[in-house]
């Protein structure tokens, strides 16, 4: 996706995909985000992106990544924070999305302690 968009046809283009996956994202939060109601989950769409990541069977993985498009999971995992993937998941994605190369993967994100 492009931004700003170019032309009226991308932005209407990029409207109906945003529209397709705010919605996706609803139904997907209801089973990934059980914590919080599926309109709050997606208050936080990254979040929800990297718990289908992280637990989605295949067909919603699938989904996601039709619907949302390599830039929105490489977004995901590019701002991740500390304690969204496991270490298995997270060398998985780095590789599937074309981050690094073999041998390579970043650390996964650590917390950061403020010091006084």
């Amino acid at each position: 996706m492009k931004y700003p968009p170019e032309t009226i046809e991308e932005a209407g283009s990029q409207a109906s995909q945003g529209a397709a996956l705010h919605a996706l994202l609803i139904q997907l939060a209801s089973r990934y985000i059980w914590w919080k109601s599926p309109e709050e989950a997606v208050d936080f769409p990254k979040r929800v992106m990297a718990q289908v990541m992280e637990l989605g069977n295949y067909e919603d993985v699938l989904q996601l990544t039709q619907t949302a498009g390599p830039a929105s999971l490489k977004d995901v995992i590019l701002t991740a924070e500390a304690g969204w993937f496991s270490p298995e998941s997270w060398h998985f994605w780095n590789y599937r999305l074309d981050l690094c190369e073999v041998g390579h993967v970043p650390p996964l994100p650590q917390k950061k302690i403020p010091e006084n």
